[in-house]
């Protein structure tokens, strides 16, 4: 039984991890300074979906550590217009998220569109018109997530 706790204490030790945030990408989610808690472990083992808040190494400067949301998933077609979301997932039908929903909405953005590989994610900050997110870095591969947001303080 000791031996078991010890091993529960260690896993535990390893994936979950404490940060604080730094900029206003993610307001009114998460604001500058909050302190959150990671999960490294499940997202790996049991996947990250739609509406997900991910910690990840940015895929232009991977010395960069990012807090954003998952919109878009694997082999998903993203639009972008009007302020509007719109998802379509391989063969199914489209799922729209108006301004003002849980993907964000604080300004105005511009239009977009793109088209997702096998093994890409993509990203948003909820407060669009001041996060630098997809948009502009590319679509989040699974080997730059570090994990995935559980708790913040």
């Amino acid at each position: 039984m000791p031996l078991l706790f010890l091993m529960a204490v260690v896993l535990l030790m390893y994936s979950v991890r404490v940060a604080a945030v730094t900029g206003s990408s993610m307001e009114p989610s998460l604001h500058e300074g909050s302190r959150i808690v990671i999960d490294k472990l499940t997202p790996h083992v049991l996947g990250i979906g739609r509406g997900d808040v991910i910690v990840f190494r940015n895929p232009r400067d991977a010395k960069t550590v990012e807090v954003k949301r998952i919109i878009g998933l694997p082999g998903e077609l993203v639009l972008i217009e009007g302020g509007t979301i719109s998802v379509t997932p391989p063969g199914g039908r489209i799922q729209e998220f108006p301004r003002g929903t849980y993907v964000g909405g604080n300004g105005q953005i511009g239009d977009f569109r793109v088209q997702l590989g096998p093994q890409e994610y993509f990203v948003l900050g909820d407060n669009r018109s001041v996060s630098t997110d997809s948009r502009a870095f590319g679509a989040v591969r699974p080997a730059d997530i570090v994990g995935r947001v559980i708790y913040s303080f």
